[in-house]
């Protein structure tokens, strides 16, 4: 095959050279890294009561969605060793309200 070089019709295309491509493409990625720049934002630091907290209401939204007029969820820390002392309990009644009496998670929250 001979390598020669044929013109090709270049009508109805713009005229366009290395210098406009790579600045339209700059352009374009600099936009594109723009609109992602929220997607890659870090989210808020929580605490583990806080963590803790948000499970339990997801516990009872679940249990709602499943028919259920109302929900508790209740968490209990119990000490190791067989002991019946020293638990630990935070409850979320049948009302939506969160009771924490017993502090559990309280050095998380400092």
């Amino acid at each position: 095959m001979p390598n020669i070089t044929v013109r090709a019709a270049a009508e109805g295309l713009p005229s366009i050279n290395r210098r406009i491509f790579l600045r339209g493409t700059a352009a374009l990625g600099a936009m594109s890294a723009t609109v992602a720049a929220p997607a890659f934002a870090a989210e808020p630091e929580t605490t583990i009561h806080e963590r803790a907290i948000w499970h339990m209401r997801e516990l009872e939204r679940l249990a709602v969605e499943d028919g259920a007029g109302s929900a508790m969820v209740m968490v209990v820390g119990r000490p190791c060793h067989g002991q019946y002392k020293g638990f630990k309990t935070m409850l979320i009644d049948h009302h939506g309200n969160l009771r924490d009496d017993d502090s559990m998670f309280v050095e998380a929250r400092t």
